[in-house]
């Protein structure tokens, strides 16, 4: 098979999972994009240089990563809201969902999916506003009419209750395979 068919079919099988990834370390969907496209070009770029024993997904990923870090550090008017710390527990995770049972990412994150779908009313309208419609946090207090305050409080919240559900199917999931 040809190389730009080969990396064609792995951009299309790993998209998802990098945007999911950028967005955790991006707060602007505009910038999101941006280091989404800068990573392809890259990795075509850099295509002969990966290790074919290794999997695709973190060499991905590490590219992605230089790309925000390199954004960050050139920027003089954004931080980064996380450190190495967090960049590291972000991958630990995404490579934890990778090996969950799936063909596609959508099937990886289904769980995360029924969750959201149990949520009170008020929590699923602003983890939707927020992180499926990339709504920025000030459009979303106009809309809800609260302040950013109750916005903060709200997603932490809305998060912390996902966690828990997520923790608690985890666990079902393990009882299953035992």
């Amino acid at each position: 098979m040809q190389p730009n068919k080969v990396f064609e079919i792995l951009m299309r099988e790993h998209s998802q999972m990098l945007l999911t990834y950028l967005r955790a370390l991006v707060q602007t969907p505009d910038l999101v994009d941006e280091i989404f496209q800068q990573t392809m070009v890259t990795a075509w770029q850099k295509l002969d240089d990966f290790d074919t024993s290794r999997p695709f997904a973190p060499w991905l990923r590490g590219i992605a990563k230089m790309h925000v870090l390199t954004h960050y550090r050139k920027s003089k008017t954004e931080i980064l809201l996380c450190n190495q710390e967090v960049l590291d527990y972000l991958e630990l995770h995404i490579h934890t969902l990778e090996q969950t049972p799936g063909d596609s990412w959508q099937d990886k994150i289904a769980p995360l999916n029924q969750c959201i779908e149990q949520l009170p009313n008020s929590y699923k309208q602003t983890i939707e506003a927020r992180y499926l419609h990339e709504q920025k946090n000030a459009v979303i207090v106009q809309q809800l009419q609260i302040s950013a305050e109750a916005l903060k409080k709200r997603l932490q919240r809305a998060k912390q209750i996902l966690f828990d559900c997520l923790a608690k199917k985890t666990a079902m999931a393990g009882e299953h395979e035992q």
